[in-house]
């Protein structure tokens, strides 16, 4: 995720609260496990124990998001200026084939403008936003 902030939430209500810079926790600039550090303490405090989050996008990026494994890679390109990443931290009750642990087995990433920052629509004037999902086979 080419973001150098995201908006910091209440621990408990996870109301947005304020822009804030990535920490090491929160950096994706570099491509690494998203499991790395989703057990850091300061995302445990949290009421969703794990990452949802929205990240503000760095100004003049091509694709803004990047998700990979050993075989497959996706890039997502958007005209909104950030996305909310977040992690399905708790069990949804949900029976998975061959997974007995239902924690984290999923990520939801949607391209969105600023929970702090939004516009309001007016009546007569086009809002026009793009995504752009390219997959490939590595």
């Amino acid at each position: 995720i080419l973001a150098d902030s995201y908006i910091e939430v209440d621990k408990e209500t996870q109301l947005p609260l304020e822009d804030k810079n990535v920490d090491d926790v929160m950096d994706f600039n570099q491509l690494h496990p998203i499991m790395d550090k989703i057990n850091d303490e300061s995302l445990m405090e949290s009421a969703v124990k794990g990452y949802d989050h929205h990240y503000n996008f760095n100004d003049g990026n091509d694709a803004q998001i990047r998700l990979a494994n050993d075989k497959y890679e996706l890039d997502i390109q958007t005209s909104f200026s950030g996305c909310q990443i977040y992690t399905m931290n708790y069990d949804a009750g949900i029976e998975f084939i061959n997974i007995e642990d239902k924690l984290r087995n999923g990520i939801a990433i949607e391209p969105q403008d600023s929970l702090l920052k939004r516009n309001t629509l007016m009546k007569g004037v086009p809002y026009i936003k793009n995504i752009k999902y390219i997959f490939s086979k590595l």
